[in-house]
């Protein structure tokens, strides 16, 4: 995209719809390893960027191409570790429980845009350590998931209120999830099976895309599994924190991520919802990322093409022409290096 500018906002003089949110954390991100169990209380405490429970919240404006920097207070939570986020209604969802933490459950946080106001929400049934989050409909946010946790569930934000929906066939977490509102079916894909430490185990590889249908009763409704034949193909979706979006009601594309060794990816992958075939798209992003939530808006005022931004876990910026993807009929080789 190029260069970004900078600025705290002081005023609140804006279209949400064209803004994309997310919390600043960046130090955190960049000191914190999962698989690292030594991490003590006090560098716990340094890896957040403001303390007292004070956060940046950055709110990028895509007519200005600035980043402008919020402070707000979550209060109860003193680190952003295992916490989740999305991007709804103008409103920004955390939700997640602390590693360290005893509780049963998980927080749910509302940030209202306009005002900038945090609000506690009814905590959710089951305790989710980076739960995957989408939003399904206006008014339903479902959360999947977590590190050692295979209970979903699905909050309705106009009752405040929290169900349990089919719980996951194994644990998957920091997965990546995408909604094809067109059939209502929504797909997960990819993640890590801690409990084995590691990502997408040998019995589940050929299998780890999931679906469950939404149309009529979600809470009868089981999660499915898609087969994915081929190990090569099967290696572009073992990868965890990657972003999606949904293109058409043929395509869904995954974007970066981290794969099974560590190395964070660039690629876009195409996956085709018509025969469950795999692709390389042979584009990418500027440089390799991965995501914490589904943070997307969409400009659809430039030159009449949907533009999909995307916030990385690094607070870079990135912006996808939908149009590219659906204009193109060709499909990379699979025999070729994956970047």
């Amino acid at each position: 995209m190029g260069k970004i500018n900078c600025c705290v906002d002081e005023k609140i003089q804006y279209d949400d719809n064209k803004k994309l949110f997310q919390i600043n954390r960046f130090r955190e991100e960049d000191n914190f390893d999962e698989n690292n169990d030594t991490l003590n209380k006090k560098e716990q405490n340094d890896n957040n960027d403001l303390a007292n429970g004070e956060y940046e919240l950055l709110s990028y404006d895509i007519e200005e191409n600035t980043l402008f920097k919020h402070i707000i207070k979550i209060p109860i939570i003193n680190s952003l570790k295992g916490i989740s986020e999305l991007n709804f209604n103008s409103k920004l969802y955390l939700c997640g429980t602390s590693e360290t933490s005893e509780d049963a459950s998980s927080y749910l946080f509302q940030i209202t845009f306009s005002t900038l106001n945090t609000q506690i929400m009814v905590s959710s049934q089951y305790r989710h350590y980076y739960p995957s989050l989408i939003s399904i409909g206006y008014n339903k946010i479902i959360c999947i998931g977590g590190k050692e946790q295979t209970e979903c569930e699905l909050y309705d934000t106009e009752i405040n209120h929290w169900s349990t929906i089919q719980e996951l066939p194994e644990e998957r977490y920091r997965c990546t999830l995408c909604y094809d509102y067109k059939n209502k079916l929504l797909y997960l894909f990819g993640g890590i099976n801690n409990r084995k430490n590691t990502i997408n185990l040998n019995y589940i590889e050929k299998e780890s895309i999931l679906r469950i249908n939404v149309k009529n009763n979600i809470y009868a409704s089981s999660w499915e599994r898609i087969l994915i034949e081929t190990r090569l193909e099967n290696k572009l979706l073992t990868r965890v924190s990657a972003a999606s979006l949904y293109l058409n009601e043929n395509n869904i594309i995954i974007i970066g991520g981290e794969n099974e060794n560590g190395k964070i990816l660039k690629n876009i992958v195409n996956f085709d919802l018509s025969d469950f075939s795999l692709s390389l798209t042979g584009k990418y992003l500027d440089f390799p990322s991965k995501f914490i939530n589904q943070s997307t808006i969409v400009d659809n005022n430039e030159l009449g093409n949907n533009i999909i931004y995307f916030i990385d876990l690094k607070n870079n910026i990135h912006n996808i022409n939908k149009q590219q993807f659906l204009s193109s009929s060709e499909k990379d080789d699979l025999k070729i290096n994956i970047k």
